[in-house]
């Protein structure tokens, strides 16, 4: 018997994946048939269960009756006769079978002697004018190995069968066995022109050679014509493990289709999101890093080295100053601090832009997905969400990168101060001097000299520590906007990325759990016992 363990696994694994984006409703179906798969395989024996089915009047219980040589089911004037289902089953049924009529709620049973390994469930009629009826055979009819249509001349070719049972049930047609019962009532003409008629119509509704017994199970005068006939066939269609294994190995095809079809996996193409991602991560941690560490921001930490190189480098009076700057007095006349502040990043252009892109890549990735995976993507990444996930991604990499401080003073910058205290002293000795003495013609004006050298080189050291403290206002803002990259990479990935990635991998996992049940269906088709 080919084992089809691994092929109900494989279609359990990829309705658990499937459920991550596909509608409860939509995968409802699927679920139900593969429930239904893996009882069937758990009960699994030397008996094949077989359906009695079949329109009012068509004479299913007579039929079942015939086969059995003795009255097990009640045939009677008033249609419908068959209310409850009855079970023929063997007198010393397997395990398996009686598990398995347990959980199809069949307690109605009648045992028979013969060496036939075959259980007969004589159904309700399929047209039966009580719901009840019409219900439990829709019910019944999934969960059995194989069906016998019993058919009567007069309606055989009864719409409601072909077209709400045949034709969507054609693919387990290995399954089906036609009788074409009460031909006592025709002539070998009528009956050649209907069994003709029945022929045209199956193989029109895509039955490939449909195998046909005619029978007289209750024939108005004369005996009973083709039960042993259609015993024979019974023995010869229906052997066990290989008929049980063809019905679910079609009903693992048609879970694979349906559930390629509700998951919108029909077309295998894999939409490319890690790249899309990469990309799209990549600008939009530029153009919010931008905002928050951008440009502006490093001007003004410039600026702020600037000061206080400055203060540290003018000695006692550049560090009176500072302190003049920091205080209540210095802020009311509108100093500019000595720290860097962050301004609104959210009032600067370029907020817009990195949405729009991060939406575009959404739209772009949930329509290559498609299906419910495209719409499940689309629902939980709307606009309003991508850009409230953004502006907390953004708060989140502030909170994350700290503070941006001011640069730490050079320990140069301290002795320039002294030397710029130095310097001022032989300015003010110079002026002291030019003033007392002024400029004598013809001797070296050593005042002059004094004064001159002191101002230029004052000014030169003074250009120099400003130059260094914006180089160190730059470099700080530059590691800080490296940590603010990283923040936001690590915030839009746990806010967006993994978020469409869950859906993405759902979809990988789905597909690849397909894969493996066609491989395992295809091994298992492959098999002898499904031959």
């Amino acid at each position: 018997m080919a084992d089809l363990s691994g092929a109900i696994e494989a279609l359990n694994t990829a309705l658990e994946a499937a459920a991550v984006f596909v509608a409860e409703d939509d995968l409802a179906p699927v679920s139900e048939l593969a429930t239904a798969v893996a009882k069937r395989h758990g009960f699994l024996g030397d008996t094949v269960v077989v359906a009695l089915a079949g329109g009012t009047g068509s004479g299913k219980s007579s039929l079942l009756n015939a086969l059995a040589g003795e009255e097990v089911s009640t045939v009677g004037p008033v249609r419908p006769t068959t209310a409850q289902p009855l079970a023929w089953i063997p007198a010393n049924p397997e395990p398996g079978l009686v598990r398995m009529l347990d959980d199809l709620g069949l307690e109605r049973r009648r045992g028979h002697d013969r060496d036939l390994p075959i259980a007969i469930i004589d159904l309700p009629d399929y047209d039966s004018v009580e719901f009840e009826h019409r219900a439990t055979v829709e019910a019944l009819i999934p969960r059995v190995d194989a069906v016998m249509w019993v058919l009567d001349p007069q309606k055989y070719s009864d719409r409601a069968l072909h077209r709400d049972y045949l034709i969507p049930l054609a693919g387990y047609q290995g399954q089906f066995l036609f009788v074409l019962n009460q031909v006592d009532r025709l002539d070998d003409e009528g009956l050649e022109a209907v069994l003709d008629d029945l022929g045209h119509r199956l193989a029109s509704e895509g039955f490939e050679d449909p195998p046909v017994v005619t029978t007289a199970a209750r024939p108005v005068a004369g005996d009973v014509r083709g039960i042993d006939s259609l015993l024979a066939v019974l023995s010869e269609r229906f052997e066990a493990k290989r008929t049980a294994n063809n019905k679910l190995l079609e009903d693992l095809r048609r879970s694979h289709r349906l559930l390629l079809e509700t998951s919108g996996l029909t077309d295998r193409s894999q939409p490319q999101f890690p790249e899309a991602w990469a990309a799209a991560k990549q600008a939009a941690v530029d153009g919010l890093a931008g905002l928050v560490a951008g440009p502006a921001m490093a001007e003004r930490a410039e600026s702020v080295g600037e000061r206080l190189a400055a203060s540290r480098a003018a000695g006692p009076l550049g560090r009176l100053g500072a302190r003049l700057r920091r205080s209540r007095f210095g802020r009311a006349l509108g100093a500019a601090p000595d720290e860097v502040e962050p301004g609104d990043w959210w009032a600067q252009p370029g907020l817009e832009r990195v949405l729009a892109g991060l939406n575009r890549t959404i739209t772009d990735v949930s329509t290559g997905l498609g299906g419910g995976l495209g719409r499940r993507l689309r629902a939980e990444f709307p606009s309003e969400r991508l850009e409230s996930e953004v502006r907390g991604s953004v708060e989140a990499a502030r909170h994350d990168a700290g503070e941006l401080g001011p640069p730490g003073p050079r320990r140069w910058w301290s002795l320039v101060g002294v030397v710029q205290l130095v310097l001022f002293a032989g300015i003010v000795g110079g002026l002291v001097w030019l003033w007392v003495d002024g400029v004598d013609r013809g001797e070296v004006p050593w005042n002059l000299i004094l004064l001159g050298g002191s101002v230029g080189l004052a000014s030169v050291l003074g250009w120099l520590t400003a130059a260094s403290g914006r180089r160190a206002g730059r470099r700080v803002a530059r590691e800080y906007g490296s940590q603010i990259r990283r923040a936001l990479d690590y915030q839009l990935t746990d806010r967006v990325g993994d978020g469409v990635a869950e859906v993405v991998a759902a979809r990988d996992r789905t597909s690849e759990a397909l894969s493996r049940l066609e491989a395992e269906i295809g091994d298992a088709a492959a098999d002898p016992a499904t031959a």
